[in-house]
């Protein structure tokens, strides 16, 4: 476990575990129009090819206040879903949550790290620009919004050069 000062308070950024199912639901359901159900999570993670990372009150690993879910085969990963709850967006907890991944994919010799994100998401975007992420592709009309359809950006990473 890692801690970190964070505004006034202390918080904690740990491995996911497959008993932060229902809390990563409920975040997940407030962060996307097509929320996952706590029975996706719990598929996930019984996958030993996925990996991931929880930011919670320090002394309360109960209160999951954001979270990222990888896929790792070999040397490539990719994110499968990041959010962070409404009340603590914009503070830091996506930028911790993905410099976590860039870490450990890094331990892990990862040459690449792929996305998608939707392209009306501007501070998904945002974080993901200033990361180092740069645009390799596009879905157009993957994602079903409440105003219709909108593309999936596909976004690439380099973790490690080739040898």
């Amino acid at each position: 476990m890692i801690s970190f000062p964070f505004s006034k308070s202390r918080f904690t950024i740990a491995p996911i575990t497959s008993d932060d199912s229902e809390a990563l639901h409920e975040i997940h359901r407030k962060s996307f129009y097509h929320a996952w159900d706590e029975e996706t999570f719990t598929s996930f993670l019984t996958d030993p090819q996925m990996f991931g990372f929880t930011v919670s009150v320090m002394g309360k690993p109960e209160k999951i206040l954001g979270f990222i879910l990888c896929r790792l085969v070999i040397d490539e990963a990719e994110i499968i879903t990041i959010a962070v709850h409404p009340r603590y967006r914009s503070k830091g907890i996506g930028r911790t949550l993905m410099d976590a991944v860039f870490r450990y994919l890094y331990q892990e010799r990862a040459k690449q790290l792929f996305l998608e994100v939707d392209e009306t998401n501007k501070a998904a975007l945002a974080l993901y620009k200033s990361s180092g992420f740069n645009e390799v592709g596009r879905r157009p009309g993957y994602y079903q919004t409440g105003k219709g359809h909108s593309d999936a950006l596909i976004m690439r990473r380099t973790i490690q050069q080739n040898d």
